[in-house]
């Protein structure tokens, strides 16, 4: 994963309340380190998908960094 000045990542936190549409969650990935697709339902069946680019997930308070 990314080393930082900070430290190595070594795992990531997902704020789904920042999503207000989303009632169920059906897929998460974070891919090729800087992309990250979140994919769910919601409370009327309806399908959403999220792309967001890493930096930007985390300005909105959606994704947050674990380092050592």
């Amino acid at each position: 994963m990314d080393k930082t000045e900070d430290g190595r990542i070594t795992g990531f936190l997902i704020n789904f309340s920042k999503l207000n549409d989303l009632y169920g969650i059906t897929k998460v990935e974070l891919y090729g380190g800087y992309n990250l697709d979140i994919e769910g339902l919601t409370k009327d069946d309806i399908e959403v998908r999220y792309h967001l680019l890493r930096e930007r997930a985390i300005a909105l308070g959606v994704l947050k960094e674990i380092k050592e």
